[in-house]
């Protein structure tokens, strides 16, 4: 038999009749100008101003479910950092008591935004029986997870959930359900120099994660810290129409570069020779002008390829053209080669 929902405990209901009265005092939707115990809606979640900053300091605020959406079909809640209302900032820095106990289509909890939390309310994830993927800061404090339906084990968890009947508290493993789900660190990285970066939390130091920039593919950019670099391009040895960057190792084809006579042209991004054209481009003629008596052909052949073309013209012609060249005839005889008085 599927484990039993948690039933929410009376602080989860004390937070919605305050939502409540919240909302019918102020007629909106939300807070315009948010001050202690107003409320900021957010994606599925509500967050609950704790406290007013002064000056430029931000204020502080409570994250819990928004009630609004079925608890039995949300699989992803983030959790945000910082929430903006009314052109002031609140850092996020507690979780309420039952936040999102019940949440049975929970699969994955984004805390990696939340630098500043400082506190995680009791069962605030009993129930939670499909929570297997938690992100969390790589500097969190495992232990605000005490007493929360979140059992930390080093980089693992067990899900614990409170059973009816009086049995008290037990966790999935005892009861043959999915045992453990697993923390992912979530790193501030921040550029060190054209090779590496590292996290501005932690010791991490680490090369950059090239990848091509689907926003600009004339340059690659690091998963990590969004460093960019422009692409050093070489041959694809496994495929001639394109080329592909050595640091990246993201492709493109090949462009750019007049196509010669063959169709062949050279790559302006990498200098590579490639197939450009089907047709080819403009031959390369190179002419020889008869000068010849009656009947002739002239020889046309392309400098640049092997291709050979010939042009006849008539006696009664004394000039043609080919290929934009212009062939004249010679209607004397400089050579004596007529006997005399024999004009053409």
């Amino acid at each position: 038999m599927k484990t039993a929902k948690f039933i929410r405990k009376s602080v989860l209901l004390l937070f919605t009749v305050l939502l409540a009265l919240t909302l019918a005092a102020t007629s909106l939707p939300f807070a315009v100008n948010a001050a202690v115990d107003d409320v900021i809606e957010s994606g599925n979640l509500f967050y609950i101003v704790t406290s007013e900053g002064s000056g430029s300091e931000p204020g502080t605020a409570s994250a819990m479910f928004n009630e609004g959406f079925d608890s039995d079909t949300v699989t992803n809640i983030k959790v945000l950092g910082t929430v903006d209302n009314g052109g002031k900032s609140y850092n996020v820095t507690r979780i309420v008591e039952n936040a999102f106990a019940g949440c049975s289509a929970l699969e994955t909890l984004d805390l990696s935004e939340c630098s500043e939390l400082a506190a995680i309310g009791m069962s605030a994830f009993f129930g939670c029986e499909s929570l297997n993927s938690i992100i969390i800061p790589c500097n969190f404090n495992k232990n605000l997870f005490s007493g929360t339906g979140v059992a930390p084990d080093g980089d693992n968890f067990t899900i614990e959930y409170a059973v009816a009947g009086g049995e008290g508290m037990k966790n999935q493993s005892q009861l043959n359900e999915t045992p453990t789900g697993t923390f992912t660190y979530a790193h501030a990285l921040v550029k060190v120099d054209g090779n590496y970066h590292k996290c501005s939390r932690c010791q991490l130091t680490e090369a950059h994660d090239w990848q091509m920039n689907d926003k600009n593919y004339a340059e690659h950019i690091c998963k990590g810290c969004s460093t960019k670099g422009n692409h050093t391009w070489t041959a694809d040895t496994e495929n001639s129409s394109q080329h592909k960057c050595t640091v990246c190792s993201g492709t493109e084809q090949h462009y750019g570069g007049t196509p010669d006579c063959e169709g062949i042209g050279k790559c302006i991004a990498c200098g590579t020779k490639y197939q450009a054209g089907q047709s080819g481009g403009e031959h390369q003629w190179n002419n020889s002008a008869p000068v010849a008596i009656g009947t002739t052909t002239a020889e046309y052949a392309c400098s640049a390829c092997t291709t050979t073309k010939e042009e006849s013209i008539g006696i009664g012609e004394n000039e043609a053209e080919f290929e934009g060249y212009r062939i004249r005839m010679i209607l004397q005889d400089p050579y004596k080669f007529l006997p005399e008085g024999v004009r053409l």
